[in-house]
């Protein structure tokens, strides 16, 4: 249950290779314990060319509470948490990735966690940050247990992760210089945001599973 009138919105995007499958990914978002009050699907005009022509096992989804909003352009992988942020600055914003198999109470679990720790970023996915270690990212230690609220971890957006408002530094929202610097990398993007806002990250003892 909630316990607070705040919304929760789960945030996602696609691209076609992928929409064929995403229906399985709603349906586990449709049968949560604690149940969004909203999911929003960001599709880029670029790639879906007309309403309505989404696979139909995700166009049935549309009654039963998915939203699908198309948009202009294409910032890719950004499209997952960009407009959600920009519209519903107020909201929790959880995002997740389009492969991974969600269990029902893995909201609950990243809600009961935020309740704890009601300023920090609530990941299922997390690599330790070692800053000795000469490759970086590739050789950081994948974490496998709840660890923090500390500013050395760094997660990973898709696994699902939940954004409390205000929780990271305002020029999240900068297309520009995100599409120059790191058009391919959300997750770098997000983990320098939370760094510029102070924001600790705490990762919850789930690990997530690909579909």
């Amino acid at each position: 249950y909630k316990e607070s009138e705040t919304q929760i919105i789960v945030s996602l995007t696609s691209f076609p290779p992928r929409i064929n499958r995403l229906w399985i990914v709603i349906e586990c978002l449709l049968s949560q314990d604690l149940k969004p009050d909203r999911i929003i699907l960001w599709l880029s005009k670029d790639q879906f060319k007309s309403e309505g022509n989404l696979p139909k096992k995700l166009e049935n989804l549309k009654k039963r509470g998915l939203e699908v909003i198309y948009v202009e352009g294409d910032i890719k992988s950004h499209k997952k948490y960009f407009y959600s942020i920009k519209d519903f600055s107020d909201s929790i914003i959880i995002t997740i990735d389009d492969d991974i198999f969600y269990p029902n109470y893995f909201i609950q679990k990243l809600y009961s966690d935020h309740l704890n720790y009601p300023n920090a970023i609530i990941c299922n996915r997390g690599k330790e940050i070692i800053s000795s270690m000469r490759n970086g990212y590739n050789d950081w230690p994948l974490l496998t247990k709840q660890k923090g609220p500390s500013k050395k971890i760094f997660f990973t957006s898709g696994g699902g992760t939940l954004f409390p408002p205000n929780s990271l530094h305002k020029d999240v929202l900068n297309k520009d210089t995100f599409m120059k610097v790191c058009k391919d990398a959300d997750d770098v993007w997000l983990n320098y945001m939370a760094l510029l806002a102070n924001t600790m990250i705490f990762k919850t003892s789930y690990y997530s599973n690909l579909i």
